[in-house]
């Protein structure tokens, strides 16, 4: 099994001559204030003048913030793909054009193959920022420590995960995070005493995770942006082996 340790994320182009020099990249997406401002201000204008205004990716998250942005699924996603799924959320265009600027094969290109190798590195971003159209669902593998048990709540606790939980990615010159939303539930392994000893003397303190997050909202933050997660279910391995110990539901 793939690990993947986490501590704590139609196009224009202009051809040219001569490679341009490497800009500062861009705001990921518009201030969400802003936009829910802007929204406001459209609704408003829409309803006196008796037109209707299909809602905007922004309002549909303020109304439900439970519900995935799609029904596919990525397992163990890589930072390039994490990225554009930020933008896939915020219902966004990525700056491709820079991104293209900013390449070393098109930086490296000479005036009489640039134009080919422009298009080659357009088509391969794009393919990418396709492959995350329609995905609701991203499953990470995490580390985590075990708390002492509770014989009071029968529980561990997973301190991989938390309501301050933050996974993080980095592409492009931009850093991508994923909050856990519904962090406090998500943590709390219910088991009964006898098989919370079991694995304790199996694992010790540690065990792996792999934990299935809904992707419900983007928020912006300059060049950054951060997914909003809501973990619906966790299958806990051992640390010291690949035995799987144990499967919970977090929500439906």
């Amino acid at each position: 099994m793939k690990r993947l340790l986490i501590l704590p994320w139609t196009l224009a182009l202009i051809g040219c001559n001569a490679p341009a020099p490497e800009q500062a990249n861009p705001p990921l997406v518009q201030n969400p204030a802003d936009a829910i401002a802007q929204a406001d201000v459209t609704a408003e204008t829409s309803q006196s003048s008796g037109s209707s205004v299909s809602p905007t990716l922004t309002e549909v998250q303020r109304q439900q913030p439970t519900v995935p942005l799609g029904s596919r699924e990525i397992v163990n996603p890589d930072d390039l793909q994490m990225v554009l799924m930020y933008y896939y959320a915020a219902n966004a265009a990525p700056p491709i054009a820079e991104w293209v600027k900013n390449d070393y094969r098109y930086r490296s290109s000479s005036e009489f193959d640039r134009t080919q190798v422009q298009s080659q590195i357009e088509q391969e971003f794009g393919s990418s920022f396709e492959s995350v159209q329609d995905t609701g669902f991203v499953v990470l593998t995490i580390e985590s420590g075990l708390s002492e048990y509770s014989t009071t709540y029968q529980e561990y606790t997973l301190t991989g995960l938390g309501p301050r939980s933050r996974y993080s990615w980095y592409e492009q010159g931009q850093t991508v995070e994923l909050s856990v939303e519904n962090g406090v539930e998500s943590q709390r392994w219910k088991l009964e005493p006898a098989k919370a000893e079991e694995v304790f003397q199996d694992s010790g303190r540690t065990v792996r995770l792999n934990v299935r997050f809904a992707i419900v909202g983007a928020v912006a933050s300059g060049q950054n942006g951060r997914l909003l997660g809501r973990v619906k279910s966790v299958e806990v391995f051992s640390g010291n082996s690949d035995k799987r110990l144990d499967e919970f539901i977090v929500e439906p």
